[in-house]
């Protein structure tokens, strides 16, 4: 028992390092903003913005078979 407290409190420490958190202002991200975005960030920015759609249409599950689908129409759009 004391191993995995130890270990669970290890791991505590160390997770907020890993993080890689940026603070953006998504009121101000423009089409270019996104045209310009590196390929794994227009795939992060394109998940956020089909994942905040979808809560505003009342969804409120996470379907990782559509986000392609999704991805694709954000970038069209």
């Amino acid at each position: 028992m004391r191993k995995l407290t130890l270990s669970l409190v290890f791991v505590a420490t160390i997770a907020p390092a890993l993080s890689h958190a940026q603070a953006v202002d998504m009121s101000r991200v423009t089409c270019a903003d996104y045209l310009a975005m590196g390929p794994d960030q227009s795939r992060v920015f394109a998940g956020w913005m089909s994942g905040w759609a979808n809560q505003k249409q009342g969804y409120v599950w996470v379907n990782p078979a559509a986000f392609a689908d999704n991805a694709a129409i954000v970038q069209q759009w």
